[in-house]
């Protein structure tokens, strides 16, 4: 018998007629699922680096296609739904061929989820799934990181706290035994696990170490979120040769749901002071892992 924590739930948090509506809506495609493809390409995260303008912007791509549903979860909160309805969200294989052939490349079809980077268990189930997709990843400083993401949660009411240094001073006992349960199958979703994990999805290093354990390194492209807003040609000329895509001139790149910081500037000063001592010996290690320089210690 299950018996999950706290602050666990069995099921995401979804309203009944939103559960509802979702399946009526998927329902006819559900019916052609085997007729359907799965994704060759899936956006992992980090949440608050730039997904959701990446996606937004890759999906202009004539040789892209992204779910309509950015976020589908299924490899998280919706195992239960099956195969077949995750195979719902994408096109037809007849469709995806015949595009191809008109294209003359292999189309990239795809969904984002930022939320799979950092749960302890989708990294074995998508190579189960789909053992050849190719992972794109990005990583924000964990500094600014963090605090975006306290003001993300702060914004859509799920964080009661005004305070990031309370809220950081919780987290601990707010995270004990979540992970735990959701690899342990005890609880589907938790709460605290997804929305308070403000420095824990910070730390990389073993997040990218439960990929690097079950995909060769060549299907994982990373991407600093910080070159994608200052040089998004050249971050997306990589992306775009990685996915085996041609160069494509998709207008000016978009910087879509951001936070603005409204924290006094000498108290965020010491904020980040404070954070960038704790995420020193983190990003150590995640240098030391990918064998290059993130420079995010520059800024600090």
């Amino acid at each position: 018998m299950r018996n999950p924590g706290p602050d666990a739930r069995e099921m995401p948090p979804l309203t009944m007629w939103g559960r509802l509506r979702r399946d009526i809506l998927t329902w006819p495609r559900r019916v052609t699922a085997d007729k359907r493809v799965l994704p060759n390409m899936i956006l992992l995260g980090a949440q608050r680096a730039g997904t959701t303008s990446i996606h937004s912007h890759l999906g202009k791509h004539p040789g892209v296609y992204l779910s309509k549903t950015k976020e589908i979860h299924y490899f998280d909160n919706y195992q239960e739904q099956g195969l077949d309805w995750y195979r719902s969200h994408f096109p037809t294989r007849g469709w995806a061929e015949g595009r191809s052939r008109e294209l003359g490349y292999e189309m990239v079809i795809g969904e984002g989820t930022p939320y799979y980077l950092f749960h302890p268990e989708v990294p074995s189930r998508i190579h189960e799934a789909i053992p050849s997709a190719r992972l794109v990843v990005l990583l924000r400083n964990p500094v600014d990181r963090a605090l975006s993401h306290f003001r993300h949660e702060r914004r859509n009411g799920s964080e009661k706290e005004f305070d990031f240094q309370k809220a950081w001073d919780m987290e601990e006992s707010r995270l004990a035994g979540t992970e735990e349960r959701l690899s342990s199958g005890t609880s589907v979703y938790e709460e605290s696990h997804n929305r308070f994990s403000y420095t824990t999805r910070g730390d990389y290093a073993p997040q990218l170490e439960r990929w690097f354990s079950l995909f060769d390194r060549t299907q994982i492209h990373i991407i600093r979120s910080e070159d994608l807003c200052n040089s998004p040609e050249e971050v997306l000329a990589g992306l775009f040769e990685f996915l085996g895509l041609p160069m494509v001139d998709l207008g000016d790149f978009p910087v879509l749901n951001s936070t603005i910081a409204k924290t006094p500037a000498e108290e965020e000063l010491r904020l980040r002071e404070r954070l960038a001592e704790h995420f020193a010996p983190k990003v150590d290690k995640l240098e030391e892992l990918l064998g290059y320089s993130m420079g995010w210690s520059d800024d600090w």
